[in-house]
């Protein structure tokens, strides 16, 4: 999405990519981030080794779960009201290979401290809606794009780009029904 206004950067080469995305957020204690990364993992229904951890000296959780013939792990920390998510993706056979110097390279990563704003929040909040709406929509799964993009909605209830998504989940739910 071209106007996602969070923080994100990602190096890919060979169906290996390394990511990072920060995400305003309406909340800024680890309990709060924890909550979210769970239902998040319970939402998207995919079996993964959830557990709290650190990151450079900050309370994190840590998961690492196989999707689509790929393992990802991930790592997400809290700095005020900012989430931040390292993500490592590989294919299953080089995943190994590479983690330790992965994790080597992360722990270079000096985010700054910066409070949002709440118009940020929100903005970043819709950005993620959008976002999840259109990934969930493209692999078929309307149930979960429908409660992304219907989350979205409840916070600005005529955001154009999640009223298009809304609409297409139907018709594709239509088509999908026939």
């Amino acid at each position: 999405m071209l106007n996602d206004p969070r923080g994100k950067v990602k190096f890919a080469r060979s169906g290996t990519s390394l990511s990072i995305l920060t995400n305003g957020v309406d909340y800024s204690d680890f309990s709060s981030l924890e909550i979210e990364i769970k239902a998040i993992d319970e939402r998207l229904g995919v079996p993964s080794d959830l557990k709290r951890s650190e990151f450079n000296g900050m309370p994190a959780m840590e998961r690492d779960f196989v999707i689509q013939g790929s393992r990802i792990w991930m790592i997400d920390f809290l700095i005020g009201n900012v989430s931040h998510n390292l993500m490592y993706t590989a294919p299953r056979s080089r995943f190994g290979t590479e983690l330790d110097r992965v994790k080597a390279s992360l722990s270079t990563y000096q985010p700054l401290t910066r409070e949002m704003t709440e118009e940020e929040v929100l903005e970043h909040y819709l950005a993620k809606a959008r976002r999840l709406g259109r990934l969930f929509i493209d692999m078929g799964r309307y149930e979960e794009a429908d409660f992304y993009v219907g989350d979205g909605l409840e916070h600005h209830d005529s955001d154009p780009v999640l009223l298009e998504l809304r609409a297409e989940i139907e018709e594709r739910r239509g088509i999908a029904r026939r």
